[in-house]
């Protein structure tokens, strides 16, 4: 009977084990390096020191790296950029090869810092060599991108800067941020005809593969009284979502204008730019009286909001900062300054905020300190989310690190990445028996129903069966995978990571430890029979079909399509850092898929009572 064919699914579900949650090596220290006859020596430019590679939707990634001198390699050409963003392991570009687009016989010095887009284009800054095709020190920089097809130059140091007046050029790049449209966006200094210090600083961005000019010192500020002009633009990256949206924090000038409101954020929409909030103004939401102070960098989703945290004047001292992000393009607190802190020490509250994240899901990860009866230094630090309305914190300072010894505690956290589904990474330092300065970092991220999980280890092996001990690791974070700027945690939860090694050598390393299956419909970190019964249910959906109904390929609908996806995702369940590789018995597949074509043929014949082995 049904009931029964059900029963035996479920019970073939339970028998599932554990997968190995895989690190797997992307490029290696010693190992061919595409495209050269060289060898890899550092998993990154060795004239920059280690950098993190960066992950794309699809598991791609990009890197920097350095080659051993040997046959066909000297010291003129053995840095370049690799990635296998479009499909298998390649070379970007290499230091005295050709610099696609730049003047004729023009060679690339220095590239670094790509960004790679889930379409597998990639951007990034380079130099050329001064000396070759009458390349000087004055316009070698450039950067470029694939987002349009082939590499090519995106803006060159020392050519005209576009949506400036004839003669002004384009003086200090700096690095860019590149979205899935392959638009890039970036900031630059400039130089030339009229520059003086008060408009020598802009941001420019691609629309439909042409580049414009989103903002300028000396150009009006919008949102601001008339008179006032942006004065320059702050040290962080401006953003650029996949709809080409722009944020960026500015100073301005002007009548006026002192240190208490001299600072604000912007977005551009639409083709408009438009103030988000500015310092001395008003703070959305908050009583009469209190007003924005300093800002963070605003951080940009893909529906085209903000989110930020400011620093508040003229209200309660023990509620002077606070992070807001807009809804409906109107800025609103998320959490606040002397608001409780749940699910720590009893009257805790939150005492600052740092490194915000925001998605389009409205998921908000960020860093904060508490104050509070039982808390001291160290154990006032902590990374938090606030998800479907509520707050919880996902790791403590002072508290015990998953996968370490229950004496080693974390002690600090950087780095911290988003990803749409609400996934958290982030570098962590431990402290406590045990802890050196040998072992004391790690990589720590959760998992699609939040729990902690350890990634890699400093002074442990990658994984059992690899050589070495890890010496350091570097991570991207910063990133919420929508706003641009470098990731190395992914929307599937794969994170990339350079590891380097005791006694030398590096790696470049992608983990599925956090991995969500496509075919786990209901979020336990489990592909089974719960999962396909959700799939069972809403069997001929067309349109609007979410993961949660069963659509495992994304198309919208629920099919067989979704149910091959079940299938080859069968028995998985998510490891932890320490699990051996395991599948399910041949048996217990066969069992489930028998039970399945069971179920699938009592659909099609109502009349059929059973199905007989």
């Amino acid at each position: 009977m049904l009931v029964r064919h059900l029963t035996a699914l479920f019970l073939v579900g339970t028998l599932a084990t554990q997968a190995s949650a895989a690190i797997r090596i992307v490029a290696a220290s010693g190992q061919a390096a595409p495209n050269t006859t060289g060898r890899f020596s550092q998993l990154y430019h060795s004239g920059d020191g280690p950098a993190p590679p960066v992950i794309n939707s699809a598991g791609r990634v990009a890197f920097a790296a350095t080659l051993e001198i040997g046959v066909g390699v000297t010291a003129l050409d053995d840095t370049g950029m690799w990635s296998d963003g479009g499909g298998a392991m390649a070379l970007v570009g290499r230091e005295g090869f050709a610099a696609p687009t730049g003047p004729a016989g023009a060679l690339y010095r220095r590239l670094a810092n790509p960004v790679l887009n889930d379409t597998g284009a990639i951007a990034f800054g380079g130099a050329m060599r001064e000396g070759v095709a009458g390349v000087t020190v004055d316009d070698n920089g450039g950067l470029w991108s694939s987002g349009g097809g082939a590499t090519a130059l995106v803006a060159r140091e020392g050519n005209q800067a576009v949506g400036t007046a004839a003669g002004v050029e384009f003086a200090g790049l700096i690095d860019p941020t590149f979205n899935n449209s392959g638009q890039s966006a970036f900031r630059s200094t400039l130089s030339g005809a009229g520059v003086t210090a008060a408009n020598d600083d802009g941001v420019w961005s691609q629309k439909l593969g042409l580049l414009g000019l989103i903002a300028r010192a000396g150009n009006a500020a919008p949102g601001t009284p008339a008179g006032l002009n942006f004065a320059s633009f702050t040290a962080g990256l401006p953003s650029i979502n996949d709809a080409g949206n722009v944020s960026f924090r500015a100073i301005v000038a002007g009548a006026g204008v002192t240190t208490a409101n001299d600072t604000g954020l912007w977005v551009e929409r639409g083709g408009a730019v438009a103030l988000v909030a500015r310092e001395g103004s008003p703070a959305a939401g908050l009583e009469a009286g209190t007003n924005y102070g300093s800002f963070s960098e605003p951080v940009l989703n893909s529906a085209g909001q903000t989110a930020f945290v400011a620093t508040l004047v003229g209200g309660v001292n023990a509620k002077n900062v606070a992070l807001f992000a807009e809804t409906g393009n109107a800025s609103a607190v998320v959490v606040r300054k002397g608001d409780a802190a749940p699910n720590v020490a009893a009257g805790s509250v939150f005492a600052n905020f740092a490194s915000p994240l925001f998605n389009a899901s409205n998921d908000f990860a960020f860093q904060a300190t508490i104050s509070g009866p039982n808390v001291i230094t160290s154990n006032n630090d902590g990374v938090w989310i606030k998800q479907d309305g509520a707050l919880k914190p996902i790791a403590l300072e002072g508290a015990p690190a998953p996968g370490a010894g229950a004496s080693e505690l974390f002690s600090s956290f950087t780095e911290l990445a988003l990803n749409a589904s609400g996934q958290i990474a982030f570098f962590g330092t431990l402290t406590g028996a045990g802890v050196t300065a040998a072992n004391d970092g790690g990589i720590w991220a959760t998992t699609a129903t939040g729990e902690l999980r350890l990634v890699a280890r400093e002074g442990s092996p990658l994984a059992p069966g690899q050589v070495g001990d890890v010496s350091g690791l570097y991570f991207a974070g910063g990133s919420n995978n929508e706003d641009g700027q470098r990731s190395g945690f992914n929307d599937r939860g794969e994170l990339a990571f350079l590891a380097t090694l005791v006694g030398g050598g590096s790696r470049i390393a992608v983990s599925d430890v956090v991995v969500q299956s496509s075919a786990d419909f209901n979020g336990d970190s489990l592909v089974n029979g719960s999962d396909f019964l959700i799939w069972q249910k809403n069997l001929g959906m067309t349109v609007g079909a979410q993961k949660s109904n069963g659509d495992a390929d994304g198309d919208g609908d629920v099919d067989a399509a979704d149910l091959a996806s079940w299938k080859g995702g069968f028995g998985v369940m998510a490891a932890t850092a320490a699990s051996v590789a395991a599948v399910p018995e041949p048996g217990a597949v066969a069992l489930a898929l028998s039970a399945v074509a069971c179920l699938l043929a009592t659909r099609r014949s109502a009349h059929r009572e059973s199905c007989e082995d």
